[in-house]
């Protein structure tokens, strides 16, 4: 499903998630969080989810088909450990 989803975050005092399906630009996930909450989001490959970073250190992992939350983690190291391997 490559290319089929795009992922983007309004800013504000009360702001959005959103996931679109771009064939036809419907939503298909949305999740409302403050801009205080949020500090990143990483859309799969696949586009069948989403890990969404809060400023809290949790990452909630999303199931887009199901629109359902799979399971919440906690990050404990500091941004200077933290490096991306993708492959």
């Amino acid at each position: 499903e490559d290319g089929k989803r795009f992922a983007y975050s309004s800013y504000g005092k009360n702001s959005d998630l959103v996931v679109l399906d771009t064939r036809n630009w419907k939503s298909l996930f949305q999740r409302n969080l403050t801009q205080a909450d949020r500090s990143g989001l990483c859309l799969s490959p696949d586009g069948k989810s989403i890990l969404i970073g809060l400023k809290d250190t949790r990452i909630e992992h999303w199931d887009l088909n199901q629109a359902r939350q799979i399971r919440t983690s906690r990050f404990e190291a500091s941004e200077k450990e933290f490096e991306w391997n993708i492959e």
